[in-house]
């Protein structure tokens, strides 16, 4: 039987033959979080103390999940995202949010 189109790419990315089963380290282009996972994985960077990322280009945040945030709760997601994208120096943050200003009030 013929290789999957994921094995293909698994042997591609790691110059190695591989089978259902196996285990493998892969080099990732690209991690992304989700806004409703940034708490849990910011938390998890500080009980672990990490100070960087291994590349902050290939990490992207995305908010999408809970836009428009349904609760006030939920808001916190944004602030622990845009924190954590500031502290670690990602410059990949995307958000499906619409911004308005007062301004568009005073029509």
């Amino acid at each position: 039987m013929g290789k999957t189109v994921i094995e293909k790419i698994i042997e591609h990315n790691t110059g190695k033959e591989v089978k259902p089963g196996d285990i493998v380290t892969v080099n990732v282009d690209r991690v992304m979080i989700h806004d409703i996972f940034i708490p849990f994985v910011a938390e998890k960077f500080r009980e672990m103390g990490f100070g960087k990322l291994w590349d902050p280009d290939k990490v992207v945040l995305i908010y999408d999940h809970l836009v428009p945030a349904s609760q006030l709760d939920d808001t916190r997601h944004f602030h622990t995202g845009d924190a954590f994208a500031e502290k670690y120096g990602m410059t990949h943050v995307h958000s499906c949010l619409l911004y308005t200003s007062d301004a568009a009030d005073d029509k």
